[in-house]
């Protein structure tokens, strides 16, 4: 099959490439499928980063589409449209498509037909379900039913994605997956690392996606807050009304007192890792496997004492006891109880700096007073215990 002018249009380059605001326009027919296909195809978007105008305000009142409407269209650079039974019967949904196809041959934009329950042919001349649609048409627009014939067949024509066709094995969900995916290579998307030997984060993240979920289409502020050791994202964050509709600013810092001035819609404190974290990331930098080998156990477990749940002092004492024989873990050990390496002392000071003068006063005091003493002693002075909380 030939490429159709607006194939040519949007695959041509161009001198000046627009400054687009969305990566992706969504059109669809809200009655059809607003709380089901369409709502998991634009979260899969948006968890992969792609920013996505979703029209959460589409009403069918054979009103004219607002300009609002007509400017997020103009300024996205995917325009998907979801064609779905019901879809003809919008005057709304027609009016919309017409407008994708001007912006496609003036602006070069990428337009995507995803045919939903819909055979392409039905499309392009207007059987099955969209002959009633256009009979009721016809007797009121005759002029604007024209322009969404012409429409509907120009963008039949173009090589679309079918939840039926050619996908029978995949389920639903499978199906959105892979678009989504296909959306964000084209896009050229890129996945920032996070690094290797990530250790007890499941948890951590099945939390944050519970406080992430926007299904509003709302700006939301999440604060990250916790330990130090962990890694962290210095950024600058003004009001809501910076940000476009549907963002989710993440800000992570020690200080959960920022976090409140700031505002953030919800805050999430990050804790140490476990013992059974603990283990698992040490023995991934200090064997090469997450479980520690069995003449190590007893060692590991003193091991990690030392590093009272941090990743990064686990990870520096793991990349310092790499390779060691026991008896040069035993010595090591020795060593640690005697002086820390500069490595995690580093990471075990960010809590130190993190105090102001009179803060760090008072811990050095308080250091100076229980030097040489046993740590389980520490438990007798409620009213040292209630300080930290205080701080806290």
């Amino acid at each position: 099959m030939a490429p159709t002018s607006i194939e040519r249009a949007s695959s041509s380059s161009s001198t000046s490439i627009p400054p687009w605001k969305y990566d992706v326009f969504l059109s669809f027919r809200g009655k059809d499928t607003r709380e089901n296909f369409t709502y998991h195809l634009y979260t899969a978007l948006i968890e992969r980063g792609i920013h996505t105008f979703r029209d959460d305000e589409e009403i069918e009142r054979g009103s004219e589409i607002t300009p609002k409407l007509l400017k997020a269209i103009e300024e996205s650079r995917f325009c998907v449209v979801v064609f779905s039974k019901g879809y003809a019967y919008s005057r709304w949904c027609l009016d919309e498509l017409v407008k994708i196809i001007e912006c496609v041959k003036e602006n070069g934009q990428t337009i995507i037909p995803i045919f939903y329950h819909v055979d392409p042919s039905d499309v392009q001349k207007q059987t099955g379900s969209f002959t009633e649609a256009f009979v009721n048409h016809e007797k009121q627009y005759e002029e604007e039913t024209k322009r969404w014939k012409a429409a509907l067949r120009e963008v039949s024509n173009i090589s679309g994605w079918h939840p039926e066709h050619g996908y029978e094995s995949l389920y639903e969900s499978k199906f959105i997956k892979r678009f989504a995916n296909e959306i964000r290579r084209r896009l050229n998307c890129k996945i920032l690392s996070v690094g290797e030997n990530i250790v007890g984060m499941d948890f951590h993240l099945d939390k944050l996606n519970s406080l992430i979920n926007n299904k509003s289409n709302e700006v939301r502020m999440i604060g990250i807050y916790g330990i130090g050791g962990i890694v962290q994202l210095e950024c600058i964050v003004g009001k809501h009304d910076w940000f476009f509709q549907g963002s989710i600013i993440i800000i992570t810092t020690r200080n959960k007192h920022l976090l409140t001035c700031h505002g953030v819609d919800e805050a999430y404190e990050v804790k140490e890792l476990n013992y059974e974290e603990s283990i698992e990331l040490l023995s991934r930098y200090a064997f090469k496997q997450s479980l520690p080998k069995d003449d190590y156990k007893n060692l590991l477990v003193r091991a990690i004492e030392y590093a009272k749940g941090l990743p990064l002092a686990l990870k520096f004492l793991g990349i310092f006891l790499f390779s060691k024989t026991i008896p040069e873990w035993e010595s090591s050990l020795c060593k640690l109880r005697r002086k820390i390496p500069m490595e995690i002392e580093s990471v075990l000071k960010i809590s130190f700096d993190g105090l102001d003068d009179m803060e760090k006063d008072i811990f050095l005091d308080i250091a100076c007073f229980f030097k040489g003493k046993d740590r389980f002693c520490f438990k007798n002075f409620r009213w040292l215990q209630f300080l930290c909380r205080e701080w806290d």
